[in-house]
């Protein structure tokens, strides 16, 4: 879902942390309950990278699984 809203950063503004409330709550206040274009760009501009931080983390803990031992014996295929 940040994915999708970041890539529609034009018509939706994404919020990725805690620490964005503020500034945003302060920016529709002043701005009769609008965000800007530029703000909106921003915020998604954080979320895409948040979001390729995190498959960047998944990606390193994948390759240094060795299959036969790490992955394997907890399958439970039959």
């Amino acid at each position: 879902m940040t994915m999708a809203s970041a890539k529609n950063w034009h018509s939706v503004a994404v919020l990725t942390s805690p620490g964005q409330y503020a500034g945003f709550l302060e920016a529709l206040r002043k701005n009769d309950g609008r965000i800007s274009l530029e703000q909106r760009f921003v915020l998604a501009a954080e979320a895409m990278r948040l979001i390729g931080e995190y498959r960047t983390t998944i990606g390193r803990y994948f390759t240094k699984l060795d299959f036969t031992r790490d992955v394997k014996p907890f399958l439970n295929i039959r």
